[in-house]
Formats: structure tokens, C-alpha cells, sequence
């Protein structure tokens, strides 16, 4: 195994500003564990020095000194499959300025993660009021994708209805994620939707 010396390893986070410092000898382990450990992602990107963590089930929380670049959004509350590898804990020594983390590890991959045991609304009647964005596989999937401002939740007459605003341009969807309307369309999606009075509020994206 080749031992580097002392060095300072800077990571920008997926897209933030947020730099960690990382002093160590860099010697990792020869093991690299495969990609299918469960993760929560942990947004600490209020703190600078933190970014996200990654949660393992039995509660251990990774702090990443590298990680590839991958298109999956980060949300705080939902989960991805990684695989990492360990520093040699007698010849490494770490140094995070962040504080909140278990283990400094190398993250090797990162992959989406697939709920097998999700169910999925068939009919209106199964709709529930969304309580986390990112435990709903279509409005997930869709709030990355569009990228929007903010996200509302009506109460409709069949199920619910959920409007995402993305700089000015309104587009409603159903409960089963099937797009009803937008205010691109003209004025009829409009009207539509200024009859479904103060919705709730599910995301506000700054």
C-alpha cells in the first residue's frame, strides 16, 4: 500500500460551498466494501465545515474526504446505497473540522437507492397527504428534475393535487404523479388552479 504524506484534502460537497478539511497520511485499508450499504443522507450544510453525512443503519455517520461525482439529488431524509473505504486507524490520522461524524472514510460509489418494499398508489382512494417529499418515489423524482421553488399540497376533491412552481410557470399534478395541467398551456390551468384556495406548503427552495 503506498503511504503519502501529510496532506490537505479539500472536498466541495455536490455543488455547495462547502469545504472540509482532511489532514491525514492517506493510508486506507485494502478492503473496499462493495456498493450496497444503506445510507441516510444528513443535511448538515448549515455548518461549512460539514456538508452531508452519510448515516449507516446501524447509526454510524461517514464523513467522506472523497467521493465521486454522481447526477443523484442530494435530499436531506433520503437514503443511497454507497460503498467506502476505511483509514488504517494506527498509521492514519484525521482531523475534521466538522465534528459531527462517527469515522472519516473515502466514499467509492454511490448509487440511487430503490425501496423494494414500497407500495405505490394505484387509486385515488390509496392517496395520503405527502408527509416527506423524499418517500414519494414520483414527486422525488420529479422535485429533481424540475427543480422547483416551491411545492404545494391542495386537498381535491379525488385524492390530492400538488403544484410545483419553477420560476413563475405553474405545473399541477395528481396524487399518482400524472401531469393535470400547466399555465404554459394557457389560461384554463390558471383558472383551475385559483380555485383550490391556500394549499400546504411541502418545499421552499432558496
Amino acid at each position: 500500500m503506498k503511504v503519502l504524506s501529510a496532506i490537505l484534502i479539500f472536498l466541495l460537497i455536490y455543488g455547495c460551498n462547502t469545504t472540509k478539511v482532511l489532514e491525514a497520511t492517506n493510508e486506507l485499508e485494502d478492503e473496499t466494501t462493495i456498493c450496497n450499504h444503506r445510507a441516510l443522507l444528513v443535511d448538515l450544510t448549515n455548518n461549512e465545515n460539514c456538508g452531508f453525512l452519510f448515516q449507516l443503519d446501524d447509526g454510524t455517520k461517514l464523513l467522506p474526504s472523497e467521493m465521486p461525482s454522481v447526477d443523484i439529488p442530494f435530499i436531506d431524509g433520503s437514503y443511497v446505497y454507497i460503498g467506502y473505504k476505511k483509514y488504517d486507524e494506527v498509521k492514519t490520522r484525521t482531523n475534521s473540522l466538522c465534528g459531527q461524524e462517527d469515522v472519516v472514510v473515502e466514499i467509492t460509489c454511490i448509487r440511487e437507492y430503490e425501496d423494494e418494499k414500497a407500495e405505490t398508489s394505484l387509486t385515488y382512494e390509496d392517496c395520503e397527504s405527502v408527509r416527506n417529499i423524499a418517500k414519494t418515489p414520483w414527486m422525488k423524482n420529479l422535485n429533481a428534475k424540475l427543480k422547483p421553488q416551491k411545492i404545494y399540497e391542495y386537498d381535491y376533491d379525488v385524492g390530492y393535487l400538488y403544484l410545483f412552481n419553477v420560476n413563475g410557470v405553474n405545473y399541477l399534478y395528481d396524487c399518482l404523479g400524472n401531469q393535470m395541467c400547466t399555465t404554459e398551456d394557457g389560461g384554463d390551468c390558471l383558472s383551475l388552479i385559483e380555485t383550490l384556495g391556500e394549499g400546504k406548503v411541502l418545499q421552499v427552495r432558496r
